[in-house]
C-alpha cells in the first residue's frame, strides 16, 4: 500500500480583521436594538421596572371591562347595550360563564332584538344571542323561551 502525500493550499488572504469587525458591529447593533426595543414596549406596557406589572395590568383590563359589562347589563339603558353586544358575548362566552349579571344582559339584550325594529343585524344577531343562551351553563326556562323566540325570528 502506498501513501501519496497531500498537500493543502493556505488562503492568500491574511486572517483579517474585517470579518471580526463585521462580526462585532452586527453583534452590538443588534443588541442596542434589541436594548431599544425592550425599552419601548416596556414603557408601552406601563412596567415600572419590576418586571411583572405587564400581568397585573392586563388582569385590571379585564377585571375593569367586566365591571363596565356588568355595570350594562344591570342598569344600562338599552342603546348602550346594543352599542356593547359584542363585547358582551364574546365575553360570556369566553370568559365568565357563571356570572348572572351578564347572563341577564344577553337576555335584555334578546328583548331589545326582538323589540327593536332597528337592531342592527337583526336576524343575525338573534341568532348569536340565541345561540349563547342555549350555551347558559344554568339556562333559566325564561332564557329557553326567549331563545326559541329569537330563532323564530326572520
Amino acid at each position: 500500500m502506498r501513501l501519496d502525500p497531500v498537500y493543502l493550499a493556505s488562503s492568500d488572504a491574511p486572517a483579517g480583521s474585517t470579518h471580526s469587525r463585521r462580526a462585532f458591529l452586527l453583534a452590538g447593533g443588534t443588541f442596542v436594538a434589541g436594548v431599544s426595543l425592550g425599552s419601548a414596549s416596556g414603557v408601552v406596557a406601563g412596567g415600572d421596572g419590576d418586571g411583572d406589572a405587564a400581568v397585573p395590568a392586563a388582569a385590571s383590563g379585564r377585571e375593569r371591562e367586566r365591571d363596565e359589562l356588568r355595570r350594562l347589563a344591570a342598569s344600562g339603558t338599552a342603546d348602550e347595550l346594543v352599542d356593547a353586544r359584542f363585547r358582551l358575548l364574546h365575553f360570556v362566552a369566553s370568559d365568565d360563564l357563571y356570572d348572572a349579571v351578564l347572563w341577564s344582559g344577553v337576555a335584555r339584550l334578546g328583548r331589545a332584538c326582538l323589540t327593536y325594529p332597528s337592531f342592527p343585524d337583526r336576524v343575525l344577531a338573534a341568532q348569536w344571542i340565541a345561540r349563547r343562551l342555549d350555551e347558559a351553563p344554568r339556562a333559566a326556562a325564561a332564557h329557553s323561551a326567549l331563545s326559541l323566540r329569537l330563532k323564530r325570528l326572520r
